[in-house]
């Protein structure tokens, strides 16, 4: 099993990010997403049909100015936006540990 790791914000803004199921949890091994039930109503001939559709919504992440995350699966270096803030200059995110 991989060694967690931590995100440190370096910069003095919030950094907010996604955790994309096809991206980190397919790499992580454990879906991190949660379910929500989308009740739909639609008109019928004979009355009104509801429906209710389970639809997963990807865990997201807020690292404060200045913060650090819990630790993370490694997984998480592949996420474009982690990507893309760790390769920024000035860098954005710094990783600890892993």
């Amino acid at each position: 099993m991989p060694k967690n790791i931590e995100l440190v914000n370096v910069s003095k803004r919030p950094f907010t990010f996604n955790l994309p199921h096809h991206i980190y949890c397919a790499e992580a091994g454990e879906c991190r997403c949660t379910w929500t039930d989308l009740m739909t109503r639609q008109q019928v001939r004979h009355g009104v049909v509801s429906k209710v559709k389970r639809i997963r919504t990807p865990a997201a992440i807020t690292i404060p100015g200045r913060g650090t995350t819990p630790g993370l699966h490694p997984a998480v270096k592949k996420v474009p936006e982690v990507k893309a803030a760790l390769q920024q200059s000035p860098r954005r995110l710094m990783i600890k540990g892993g």
